[in-house]
């Protein structure tokens, strides 16, 4: 099976919602277990690095934003942080 990306703005613009609205699903799922801190990307900054800083894991990042793995972050982006609660 193949994927086809669309073109037109509108699918992609709903794509990007349907995302968002996923993530804050997780974010809200996972909400007993983890406080959501919100770091600002600076340059230099990389996923892995984010994930360290806050002792987290680059896959709960990922997809508490909605994001994949080949997705850039840009500087001044707000990323959502889970971190485990004591």
């Amino acid at each position: 099976e193949s994927i086809v990306l669309s073109k037109d703005p509108e699918l992609v613009e709903l794509a990007r919602d349907i995302n968002q609205l996923e993530a804050k699903s997780y974010r809200e799922a996972i909400s007993d277990d983890y406080n959501m801190k919100k770091h600002s990307v600076k340059k230099g900054d990389n996923i892995t690095f984010i994930a360290r800083k806050y002792s987290s894991k680059v896959g709960l990042i990922l997809r508490a934003n909605g994001m994949s793995e080949s997705d850039k972050l840009k500087i001044d982006q707000v990323l959502y942080v889970p971190v485990k609660k004591a």
